[in-house]
């Protein structure tokens, strides 16, 4: 089974636990899980998860896991994923961005350029008082 088949699947059954189940599997996973996997769980213990929000951490979670082959395929250009998968791609994220609205009006689709890093780190340099 595909990586991106599986978190799916998992998704789906984690949307159909019982509040009292997630907060068994948060309490006894904490400490070994993924950030974005215990931030997904405690949505759901707060009742506050908007499908939206849902899927924006799923799309950011398979672009992480398919980083490496993106970046052989797609490196430089922005890509976009629904459903843990790449439905468009283009150097210029502008036209990107126009095509993805027109065919998924009202969906959340990820738009984010290929990098050698998944998540680049932006240093901000800041003024120390010298003394």
């Amino acid at each position: 089974m595909k990586p991106t088949a599986l978190r799916k699947k998992i998704h789906q059954q984690i949307d159909k636990l019982p509040e009292q189940v997630l907060e068994e599997i948060y309490s006894i996973t904490s400490q070994y899980v993924e950030p974005t996997w215990r931030e997904i769980i405690d949505r759901h213990l707060a009742e506050e998860t908007d499908p939206k929000e849902l899927a924006m951490w799923r799309e950011e979670s398979a672009f992480l896991e398919l980083h490496e082959e993106l970046k052989v395929k797609y490196m430089g250009q922005h890509v976009a994923m629904k459903d843990g998968k790449i439905v468009d791609h283009d150097s210029d994220v502008a036209s990107l961005y126009k095509r993805v609205r027109q065919k998924f009006e009202g969906e959340f689709v990820l738009i984010d350029r290929v990098q050698e890093d998944p998540v680049p780190i932006i240093k901000v340099r800041s003024p120390r008082i010298i003394q």
